[in-house]
């Protein structure tokens, strides 16, 4: 079988999703043909896309008003190099001729959809990221959603989409992140970080105030956010930073506590390794129902925007031990009702998952 993955890098969570179907298709079905496409990369080359990458991320850091005004429309936001976008993707399907084509990106899909329109025969899924969504995920010719959870399938039937296209799923995560870690979860250890684009708090007095809270120890994923990591650097002790390329998925099932804005590839994640989540106040609107999520489904609980009372949060919540087990069962019910072997047994690739390293 041959899979094609469309998807863009507009902050991480789109790639990760695009990464997490090719390792667990690999896992339960290893003679398949897998193919991760950068669609703006196929379509600007490394210099444009780069730019445009810069762009956004410039455009988020600085609060996103234009980027809500943008989502909230559910207005296509590519116009101007939409042939482009279609070569790309023709020159794509026609190269790798796929059974299957996969979005991760809303853009993705109503260029797959479109270029599907004209003739070409193959499977269409659109892949939700987030736990809300937009009209942009939703286009004839579209074969099946995955929707990240039951408010997103709602969302989908309110548009029309049929109920048996729809397929709750989660928002994939990479399989080592579903794999207990080895070892016990240290207590009183806290893991902050921002996303890709390392949107996370900047003040050097949010991390000295989480440092200094009794026996705890910090570890902060800086991301892209390199005047963020000079700030920290020697700051504490008890405070470690880690890069990019690190192990997030061990690091994640070896903590006590995630503190992150509410993305949700993030999310999920935490999901899938038992993670109580703090959330930092959400600034995109797509972000602000991801936090609703969270706090709705007693997996975790939204800070409040001072530094000093988040602070406060998070300590309490570390001393109240039962509080933390009750969101880690909360996390088990919800990783037991999502997972991608759903679609596996849709699009006809045999067996379970299997974990990580079996």
């Amino acid at each position: 079988m041959d899979i094609l993955i469309v998807t863009g890098r507009f902050g991480q969570g789109h790639w990760s999703a695009a990464r997490a179907f090719e390792q667990h298709i690999h896992l339960v079905r290893p003679d398949a043909r897998v193919t991760v496409a950068d669609l703006w990369q196929q379509a600007l080359g490394d210099a444009g896309s780069r730019r445009v990458y810069r762009l956004f991320g410039a455009m988020v850091r600085r609060g996103g008003p234009v980027y809500d005004k943008l989502y909230s429309s559910g207005e296509p936001s590519f116009r101007p190099i939409w042939p482009l976008l279609m070569r790309a993707i023709s020159r794509l399907v026609e190269e790798y001729r796929p059974q299957v084509v996969i979005s991760t990106l809303p853009q993705c899909t109503q260029l797959a959809a479109a270029y599907k329109q004209r003739g070409a025969s193959y499977t269409l899924v659109s892949c939700i990221t987030d736990v809300s969504c937009h009209r942009q995920w939703t286009a004839p010719g579209v074969d099946l959603y995955c929707a990240a959870s039951a408010h997103t399938a709602q969302m989908l039937r309110q548009w029309g989409v049929a109920p048996e296209q729809i397929l709750i799923t989660g928002v994939p995560v990479r399989p080592a992140f579903r794999v207990p870690a080895a070892g016990q979860r240290q207590s009183r250890h806290i893991l902050v970080m921002g996303g890709g684009l390392g949107l996370m708090p900047t003040e050097q007095e949010f991390y000295q105030d989480l440092a200094a809270i009794p026996n705890v120890q910090v570890t902060v994923a800086t991301g892209q956010n390199q005047g963020l990591s000079h700030k920290l650097a020697g700051l504490a002790d008890n405070l470690h930073q880690i890069g990019e390329g690190e192990d997030l998925a061990h690091i994640m099932a070896r903590c006590d506590l995630l503190l992150s804005k509410p993305g949700g590839s993030t999310i999920f994640e935490a999901i899938a390794c038992g993670l109580p989540l703090l959330a930092f106040a959400p600034k995109l609107e797509q972000e602000k129902e991801n936090a609703d999520f969270v706090r709705q489904q007693g997996i975790g609980l939204v800070l409040p925007a001072g530094r000093q009372t988040s602070c406060w949060v998070v300590e309490d919540l570390l001393q109240a031990r039962s509080r933390l087990e009750e969101m880690r069962q909360q996390t088990a019910k919800l990783r037991a009702a999502t997972g991608l072997d759903v679609l596996g047994e849709r699009l006809g690739l045999t067996g379970r998952c299997r974990q990580a390293g079996d």
